[in-house]
């Protein structure tokens, strides 16, 4: 039982480590252009998408090319965040906040069928290539793997 509660807290810390990055983004966005940017969330989905598909192109085998598309995907949003700020936000930003509102939900409408056109079967869950696999250390017995070390890590 004593187990199952750790591994749950585990479980838990980097589910919410992962929240708290998107959460940062989003504050940062209102913060300095202060616009409510419904559509942070679907710019952030573009990622795994951007390197999924780079992986894919890469081949994968080894982890340095899934490094590689990890930082190319990572560029390739901010790229992307610069470009839908200039060609969209902008245009909104001496505006009632209404209208900034409404477009980045249409901007989010649009990322996302844009998205589900481009991988037709992106609704489907689909198994991701690990970037860091195996455990890192035990805890009362249970493993806490690279992954949720890496990503509260990072959080932090």
């Amino acid at each position: 039982m004593a187990e199952l509660l750790i591994q749950q807290g585990l479980n838990w810390i980097t589910l919410g480590c992962i929240y708290a990055l998107l959460a940062i983004g989003f504050s940062l966005i209102f913060g300095v252009l202060n616009v409510i940017h419904f559509s942070h969330g679907d710019v952030a989905m573009t990622a795994p998408f951007i390197c999924l598909a780079l992986a894919t192109a890469f081949g994968a085998t080894s982890p340095t090319w899934l490094v590689l598309a990890l930082v190319i995907a990572i560029l390739a949003v901010g790229l992307l965040g610069v470009v839908l700020d200039r060609v969209v936000i902008r245009q909104f930003r001496d505006a009632p906040a209404m209208m900034a509102l409404v477009s980045t939900v249409a901007l989010g409408i649009v990322i996302r069928e844009s998205i589900r056109h481009l991988y037709p079967e992106g609704s489907n869950p689909h198994a991701f290539p690990r970037l860091v696999s195996g455990v890192a250390f035990e805890i009362a017995g249970v493993p806490v793997n690279w992954f949720a070390l890496l990503v509260t890590v990072l959080t932090v």
